[in-house]
C-alpha cells in the first residue's frame, strides 16, 4: 500500500439537519487528502472510504489528465467532479460526492491555460432541504503561484457567498 503524501483528514461539518431531516450535519464527513498521484493509491483511497464512510471525498494533486476515466478511481456510489492540470505534470483537484446528495458544480475559475490562473480548483454546491446548502471546494495552488492566483481563492469564497451558502469548506494544497 502506497501512503498519501500527507495524512488524510476527516472534517466534521457544523451541526445542522439536512437531506430531508434524515442525516444530521454532524454526521457528514468530508475526507481530504493530498495524493501526489491518485491512480497508484486507488486501493488506499477505497480503504479510507470504507473506514470513514464520507459524504465528500476531496483530493488535491491527483496528477490525472483527460485520458484517465473517473471510473478507474471513483467509488460506484459517488459522482466525480475534476479539474485536471492542463499543462505539465502534477496538480489537479477532485471532488467526489455521494450520489444520494444533490450536487451542482460551480464555475469559479477560468481554465488554467488562460495564462493568468495557475490554480486547479473544483467547487460544488450540495443542496439539502430547508435551504441548507454546503459549498465545497478543493484546490491545488502550486508553490510558484502569484498574487493573482491568491485572488482566485477569494473568488471561490465570493462565489459561495453569491449563492447564499450557509456553510462552505475549502480544502486543498495551498503551498503556503
Amino acid at each position: 500500500i502506497t501512503p498519501f503524501a500527507h495524512n488524510p483528514e476527516v472534517v466534521d461539518v457544523p451541526r445542522r439537519v439536512f437531506n430531508g431531516g434524515r442525516v444530521p450535519l454532524s454526521e457528514v464527513k468530508i475526507f481530504y487528502c493530498n495524493a501526489r498521484s491518485l491512480l497508484p493509491k486507488t486501493n488506499v483511497l477505497r480503504h479510507y472510504v470504507s473506514m470513514y464512510d464520507p459524504f465528500v471525498i476531496a483530493v488535491s494533486e491527483t496528477w490525472l489528465d483527460e485520458s484517465i476515466p473517473s471510473s478507474l478511481f471513483c467509488p460506484p456510489t459517488f459522482v466525480a467532479y475534476r479539474c485536471d492540470r492542463q499543462s505539465g505534470r502534477g496538480g489537479g483537484s477532485l471532488l467526489m460526492i455521494k450520489d444520494s446528495v444533490i450536487s451542482t458544480p460551480l464555475s469559479v475559475l477560468p481554465a488554467a491555460t488562460d495564462g493568468q490562473c495557475n490554480i486547479d480548483a473544483v467547487a460544488c454546491c450540495l443542496d439539502f432541504e430547508l435551504d441548507n446548502n454546503l459549498g465545497i471546494s478543493c484546490l491545488y495552488r502550486p508553490p510558484d503561484s502569484s498574487i493573482c492566483d491568491n485572488l482566485y481563492v477569494q473568488k471561490i469564497i465570493s462565489t459561495f457567498l453569491q449563492y447564499n451558502m450557509k456553510f462552505y469548506v475549502i480544502v486543498g494544497d495551498f503551498n503556503l
